[in-house]
């Protein structure tokens, strides 16, 4: 099952190219932090790279990849009325509400939709080189950041009075506050595409 995009063609394909690298980034990423390899990307995202919080996170990660292959989740463009020109993309709760790293029951009966907006066709394709050399955010993390509320419960959390929104301000959240990281949507979609390539 996993990503279905509606709407035009362009968007059709774009989906359809981004799934397989999702998949591949998130095997990686469970990999990883399984084998206890991603320290660095770890205390760079979320501000901890202990053995419990590494474990705690290869289950999660393995987890949102499962579902995603399992589940439908559409993609669509947001209707016309309701878009923005500052918002990436949103995620409403799902029918059953938020819950911390759903299960494969509740994932079943969920109804999962990522709502795209108009500042999501402007952003690069990727963070290049990587997340941990760039500011902003890329169509890829920000599908991942979408993913994440959806199937972990992420929030967008706030650093000072902003929403940690930018590679810079997850980057600074994790340095002010790991436990604001661990639930911040934006540092689980950077953390993901640093292990895209």
């Amino acid at each position: 099952m996993g990503l279905v995009a509606t709407g035009s063609p362009e968007l059709q394909d774009q989906v359809a190219r981004f799934q397989p690298q999702i998949m591949t980034a998130l095997q990686r990423a469970a990999s990883a932090t399984r084998e206890r390899k991603a320290g660095a990307e770890c205390t760079t995202w979320f501000g901890d790279s202990s053995g419990p919080f590494l474990g705690r996170l290869s289950k999660a990660l393995s987890k949102m990849r499962s579902i995603i292959n399992t589940q439908r989740i559409d993609v669509v463009f947001a209707p016309l009325k309701y878009r923005s020109g500052d918002e990436n993309a949103a995620a409403y709760a799902p029918a059953e509400g938020w819950a911390e790293y759903l299960d494969f029951a509740q994932a079943s009966r969920q109804g999962f939709t990522i709502h795209l907006n108009e500042n999501f066709r402007r952003l690069p394709l990727f963070c290049n080189p990587s997340p941990d050399q760039v500011d902003g955010q890329s169509q890829f993390e920000t599908l991942v950041h979408e993913l994440s509320h959806l199937i972990l419960g992420t929030d967008d959390e706030k650093l000072g009075s902003y929403t940690a929104y930018g590679a810079k301000a997850a980057r600074d959240l994790a340095k002010a506050s790991p436990y604001k990281a661990k639930n911040n949507a934006e540092n689980w979609g950077l953390f993901v595409e640093s292990f895209r390539v």
